[in-house]
């Protein structure tokens, strides 16, 4: 069988608090989505006056919006797995 995996992309107004990312989960489990990354979104390699430069800087989720989102996520998430530490130095593996 296969496995539904959904990447998001935190826009400030859509997913951007930790209500959202509640609703994004409540969202998963009711469809059955076996894995959920959220990611804010960033500006790649767009020159800084393109429009999606524009759109990112005017959309992206603000610091203390990240800021709340990690402490919730932190809060109410499981830990499942990390990478070997051998790739990760412990502090960065380190779930605590």
């Amino acid at each position: 069988g296969y496995t539904v995996r959904l990447c998001v992309m935190m826009l400030r107004g859509y997913v951007s608090t930790p209500e959202d990312i509640e609703g994004l989960m409540e969202f998963c489990r009711a469809n059955d989505v076996g894995q959920c990354t959220i990611r804010p979104i960033r500006t790649a390699y767009a020159p800084k006056d393109s429009k999606a430069a524009r759109f990112v800087r005017e959309h992206a989720p603000t610091d203390d919006e990240l800021a709340a989102i990690n402490a919730y996520i932190g809060e109410n998430a499981a830990w499942i797995d990390s990478l070997d530490d051998d790739f990760f130095p412990q502090s960065a593996s380190d779930p605590s």
